[in-house]
Order: C-alpha cells, then sequence, then structure tokens
C-alpha cells in the first residue's frame, strides 16, 4: 500500500476532498489555500470534491427524502406496537414524529430558500427552511443513534465518543453514519474519483465531525487504487497527532493513510507532491510537518509557514452556486495565529506549546491581490483569523477604501481599548465592516485577570457603544465555569450582557473545557484544579477533568444549569449555527449587511423581514400517539445528562455504555380506548394537547 506512482507528466494529478459533515453554506478554505500554494509552486493538476455539499444535495433529493420519511412512518408503526419501548425506542419515536408535516419535496424547497434572495431575506421564510433542514437532519439519526448528529455536525461527546479509537472504527457506528449518503458514496463520488485517476489524494479534516467520514472515504478510494498516496491533514488531524495516547492507535485509526501533515499544511502538501513528482519515496522528505506511516507521533510538531511566501489561494476551484446562500461568504486569513497569544484557557488551532499558533501578517501588497480576487468571486467575506491586531486592520481598511473594493465582511477581535474610538469604529464600517466578534469570556473582572485577557469591564461598554455608532453588528461571545469561578460571577455575565443589551446584536454562551496544552492544565495550581486526568475510555485526550477543593469532579454544565433554571437567556434567535443567529455564520453575515446591527437587537422588526414572500413548506399535519406517558418518554436531552454523570465518574461514555443505557425499560403507560392528539412545533417537537375528556 502507498507505493510511489512514477508519472511522465511532471504537473502531477492530485485530488483533494472536503469530508462531509460540517457547514452547507459555503466551502471551507483549507483546500483553496493548498490549491493557490500548490499553483504557485508549478503543480496545476488538481481535482477537487466538496464530498460534504455534494452528499447532502444528494440526500436532499425527493426520491431519497422520500424514502426516509417512509422509514419513519415504519419507525413510528414499529414503536407503537411495542407494550414497552425502551429509552432508545422512545427516543427514536420522538424523532420519527419529525417527519410530520413533511413531505418529498419539502427539504430541496428549504434548500432553494437559501438560495433565493427574495426569499432568503424574508424571515419567516428563511425560519421555517432552516427548521425543515433541521428536521431533516435531525431524521437522519434514525438510522443509527439518537443524538449523534444534530445540525450538520456530529456531537463529539454524544452516544459515540469521538476521542474513542474503537468507537471510531465500530463498523456499526460507520453504517448508520454512512447509511442516509450511501447512493453518493458508492456512486457519484466514487465515479468522480475514478474519473480523476489521482497520484496523490489529500483529505482536508478540519473538525472531529468529518472524521469518521473522511475514514471511510479513504476506504473507499483504497479499495479502487491500491498504490495511491494517501495524505489527511487539517486542524483535527494536528490534535490528535498532538494528543494521541498510544502511536499504534494512531495509525491504527488513520489505517489507510500513507502521511498525515502537522500544521499549516501548504508547503508540506507541495514536499509530497515534489516527493511523488520524483519518484522517490515519502520517507525521503526532509521537510517538517509530515509525520509517515510508523513514524512515532512524538518525532513531529507543527509546521508553521511564512505567510508572505504563500500563494493566493483559489477560490475559483468551488462551484460558487451550490452552496446554501444566497451568495458565497468566502473564508480569507489575511493573517494567522493570535498577537495577544495569552489567555490562559486557549488551546486552539494549530497551537505548538503556546495558547495559539503565532501571530504573522501577510504582506499588505499580497492582501490586496488576494482582496481583489475575492472581490471578482463575491461582495461578502469573513477573515477566518484567530484575532487580527488592531493595527493590522487599520491597514486592511486603508487598502480596502483605496481599491474601492466592495466587499462587507466580518472577523473576531479582541475587545482592544483602543477600540473606544469613534474614527476607528467608523474606518472599519466604511471599509465594508459590518459585523465583529468578541471573546467577552465573563464580566467578572477577577475571572478576566485569571483568563489574562487583557481587557477591563468598565471599558467594554464604550466600545460596544462606538461600534453601534458606526452601525457594526456586535457578537458577543462568553463561558462560564472557569476554575474558582462562583455562580454570582457567572450571573455577573449574564446581568452585564442583559444591562447591555442595546449595543450587542448576538451572544453566546458555552461551559469552559479544560484542555491539555491550555495554561491552566500546565499550572493546575494556580487556577485552584486539582488532579487533572484524561477521562477513562478517551484516546484522543483533547479534554480533562478537574477536581474541586471538595475532592468531586467538577461539572462543567453546573452553572450554566442554574442560570437556565433561573430563567437567565442571552439568546436572541432560537436558530443557531449554521443559520442566522449562530455566532460568526455565513447567514449571520448576510443578515447583517443586508439589515444592520438594529435588525437584531429589535427582534427582527424590520418590516421588509415581517412579511411571508414564498408558500408555505410545512403542511399542516395531524398526528396522535398511543402513549398516555409520552411527554415522559426519552428525549435527546437526556443525553447531554447521561453524558455528565459519566464525567462525573471519570469516564467518557461512548457506544457500549450508550447502547446499554439505550436498551433500558422506560414507564411507557398505554391508553385504552383513545389515542391521545399531539402537537408538532415548528422545528418538528411533539408534545401531547391538553384534551378534555367527555
Amino acid at each position: 500500500m502507498g507505493g510511489i506512482v512514477v508519472l511522465a507528466n511532471s504537473d502531477i494529478r492530485y485530488l483533494l476532498i472536503q469530508p462531509p459533515l460540517t457547514d452547507p453554506t459555503g466551502p471551507y478554505h483549507s483546500i483553496s489555500y493548498l490549491v493557490g500554494h500548490a499553483e504557485s509552486q508549478g503543480f496545476s493538476g488538481y481535482s477537487v470534491i466538496d464530498a460534504n455539499i455534494e452528499a447532502l444535495d444528494w440526500a436532499a433529493q425527493p426520491s431519497n427524502v422520500r424514502d426516509l420519511l417512509q422509514f419513519a412512518d415504519a419507525t413510528i408503526a414499529e414503536t407503537e406496537a411495542y407494550e414497552a419501548p425502551s429509552r432508545g425506542a422512545q427516543m427514536r419515536y420522538r424523532i420519527a414524529l419529525a417527519s410530520i408535516g413533511l413531505h418529498s419535496e419539502s427539504v430541496q424547497r428549504a434548500i432553494d430558500v437559501f438560495k433565493q434572495p427574495d426569499l432568503f431575506y424574508s424571515f419567516p421564510d428563511y425560519s421555517e427552511a432552516a427548521d425543515v433542514l433541521s428536521r431533516w437532519q435531525r431524521l437522519q439519526n434514525l438510522h443509527g443513534r439518537p443524538g449523534q448528529s444534530v445540525n450538520f455536525r456530529l456531537d463529539p461527546y454524544g452516544p459515540v465518543n469521538l476521542r474513542r479509537v474503537a468507537d471510531l472504527t465500530e463498523t456499526s457506528y460507520t453504517r448508520s453514519l454512512i447509511e442516509p449518503f450511501r447512493g453518493y458514496f458508492d456512486g457519484p463520488f466514487t465515479d468522480s474519483v475514478r474519473r480523476c485517476e489521482p497520484a496523490v489524494v489529500g483529505l482536508s479534516i478540519a473538525f472531529r465531525t468529518q472524521l469518521p467520514f473522511a475514514l471511510h472515504l479513504a476506504t473507499i478510494i483504497r479499495r479502487q487504487f491500491p498504490n495511491v498516496i494517501m495524505c489527511a491533514g487539517g486542524t483535527d488531524v494536528t490534535n490528535i497527532v498532538k494528543n494521541v495516547r498510544d502511536s499504534k492507535l494512531l495509525w491504527q485509526l488513520f489505517r489507510d493513510f500513507d502521511a498525515l501533515v502537522v500544521g499549516e499544511g501548504e508547503s508540506a502538501f507541495v514536499s509530497i507532491l515534489r516527493a511523488v513528482q520524483a519518484g522517490g519515496t515519502l520517507n525521503e522528505i526532509h521537510s517538517p510537518g509530515i509525520l509517515v506511516r510508523g513514524t512515532n507521533s512524538n518525532q513531529i510538531s507543527s509546521r508553521y509557514e511564512n505567510v508572505s511566501a504563500l500563494g493566493s489561494p483559489n477560490y475559483r476551484i468551488w462551484n460558487r452556486y451550490g452552496y446554501w446562500a444566497p451568495e458565497q461568504v468566502l473564508l480569507y486569513s489575511p493573517t494567522r495565529g493570535c498577537y495577544w497569544n495569552r489567555c490562559t484557557f486557549c488551546d486552539y488551532g494549530l497551537n505548538d506549546g503556546m495558547p495559539t499558533s503565532p501571530s504573522r501578517e501577510r504582506a499588505i501588497d499580497r492582501v490586496i491581490a488576494d482582496l481583489n480576487q475575492i472581490a471578482q468571486l463575491t461582495s461578502a467575506m469573513y477573515l477566518a483569523v484567530d484575532a487580527i491586531s488592531p493595527s493590522f486592520l487599520k491597514k486592511m481598511c486603508k487598502v480596502i477604501q483605496e481599491n474601492r473594493l466592495n466587499v462587507i465582511w466580518s472577523a473576531e477581535i479582541r475587545l482592544d481599548r483602543s477600540l473606544r474610538n469613534w474614527e476607528r469604529a467608523a474606518t472599519l464600517r466604511k471599509a465594508g465592516c459590518v459585523a465583529l466578534s468578541y471573546g467577552l469570556e465573563s464580566a467578572s473582572q477577577r475571572v478576566l485577570d485569571l483568563i489574562d485577557k487583557g481587557i477591563r469591564i468598565d471599558e467594554v461598554a464604550s466600545i460596544l457603544q462606538e461600534m453601534r455608532r458606526a452601525g457594526i453588528a456586535s457578537q458577543m461571545m462568553c463561558f462560564t465555569g472557569f476554575p474558582t469561578e462562583s455562580f454570582e460571577e457567572a450571573q455577573t455575565t449574564f446581568q452585564f450582557l442583559e444591562a447591555h443589551s442595546d449595543l450587542w446584536s448576538l451572544a453566546g454562551s458555552g461551559e469552559f473545557t479544560l484542555t491539555p496544552g491550555a495554561i491552566v492544565a500546565k499550572e493546575p495550581t494556580r487556577f485552584g484544579v486539582h488532579d487533572p486526568v484524561v477521562p477513562i475510555g478517551d484516546d484522543i485526550p483533547d479534554h480533562l477533568l478537574y477536581r474541586g477543593a471538595d475532592g468531586a469532579f467538577v461539572r462543567s454544565d453546573r452553572w450554566r444549569r442554574r442560570l437556565s433554571r433561573n430563567g437567565q437567556s442571552i439568546r436572541r434567535l432560537e436558530l443557531d449555527r449554521p443559520f442566522v443567529g449562530g455566532i460568526d455564520t455565513a447567514h449571520t453575515i448576510l443578515y447583517a449587511g443586508r439589515y444592520g446591527a438594529d435588525w437584531f437587537a429589535s427582534g427582527q422588526a424590520a418590516a421588509e423581514v415581517e412579511k411571508r414572500v414564498g408558500e408555505p413548506i410545512l403542511e399542516q399535519a395531524h398526528a396522535s400517539t398511543p402513549f398516555w406517558g409520552f411527554d415522559g418518554f426519552g428525549h435527546e436531552g437526556e443525553i447531554e445528562l447521561k453524558k455528565q454523570e459519566g464525567f462525573a465518574r471519570g469516564i467518557a461514555y461512548g457506544i457500549s455504555e450508550f447502547d446499554e443505557w439505550f436498551s433500558e425499560q422506560k414507564d411507557a403507560e398505554r391508553c385504552k380506548e383513545h389515542r391521545l392528539p399531539l402537537c408538532i412545533n415548528a422545528n418538528g417537537r411533539a408534545t401531547i394537547k391538553s384534551v378534555n375528556w367527555i
């Protein structure tokens, strides 16, 4: 396996693949960067496949949706025949009821809403389409385990542990994931690979949610081309190489691959192409960032590029009309890394010994060339950078205005005090900035100082005020549960956001997770962290458990659950990624560009989005159940509680533990003479209607 193919033609054929399952609203930028740099080095024999969007579009075809709805009907009938359905059967029953009101054309019609501007920018039409697609994604879990995927991603710690090699390579799990897309993988995908006849294949795996699909695609390709050179790269590959507990497990997982690219991949991938071109072996490559099969993962570190020496990313490789948006929002990285790089909780991306990767800026003349290419393809972009420095933003805004580039854009930046300046905020807006995301993290100054965030909470409101005056939507990101944070300090964050709700457009809150490379994990006693350990069951430990002062494992969700019980919430829209309402999503950026910051802050009160433009997609439908105890049925929300139960015992549950739990019996009292009417809400959740029996 993996022998070198010597080609007479110096321009070798290579294929780059974006695997499912991830955001369908636009292409990820990694392959554009790989192709662009390879072209600048003389390698133009590329082919690309976005297997994510192609697989989803295939599954959305009416005939395939019809089959899925029929499967849902069969699941409902099967469950209703049980006297006492198990917990797993009850959850599958709830999921199957989400099919009520859908028909074979519903999914394609919803996708069409996203592609047509008049429908996309009508929020009643838009939100209905998002609900339809969320239902469809949820229904696909009927082929596998409840809760294994939601909103175009897999749950890394759901009923399958994506940090456990045995789970990732479990045949029944792979089958369940592949089933909704089997016809695409066995048909159009396989045919495309065969037509390419590649000498080198690369799979770009940015997120853990793509990994199981990538492993399956690699098996398909290896079966067709046993001698092809196959490599994998991307942020998640780097994380796996850094964190895997045993190199033998690494190559057990990547059994069909010849090499893994660790760190930034442009130069490493060109080195692989040159080796194949010269007829040598991968073992002869003397280039950092390449881990060849059999090599110990401890012998390699992440590679960082000179970003000014790279070729311009090639965005023309993608079908600009093929994604689920009225226009592409392209991802562009004029800088890489984080100029602050001090936050003690951070262990992000392609870092190696630091919170994130080192900050590097592309030469401004190269940035101008890149932006001109982008402006020819779209009017919207997201600056995909950990955090851009204010000084670089100032330079970039200047060249955008000088070159009269008609683009709107968004980025993630720090709450730098230099932004407390009307002229600076106005400059950003004039250069096309429509939204900015900030890592507020906490509104407790004590916690911010522990994080080493470098901001003063008493300065934040004035920064947001200037952005609001300039018409820039502010997206606030925070989390609860940093070590030693009290409940009152967690409340302070929510109270701060509530008190300044007129200044921000969207906000999201998560929970603190201790990761192996974070400063907190390296200096635990400084932060009141006791006995940090890898959860039992994890082979790729990118998440650590730790004990509090009482000796018990600390629950990451402890404050969120209490805040929720108190009715404290900062969500403005029910929708989340990848839809409008998710932080930094393509759709959110487009809405910010069309309607401005006020639209979010006023609860979508703009007149243009209050009226429906298209015909309804969901049908009015009636449903009923023979289970008197239906409202007490098992539901997917219990999976999170089960997961936390495991963490409290120091265990990361996976397939074996969850399957046993799914098989347990739960109360399911049946009606003796009646069927109870059900109410199915817009997102497919079912509840019993109140009934007065006469």
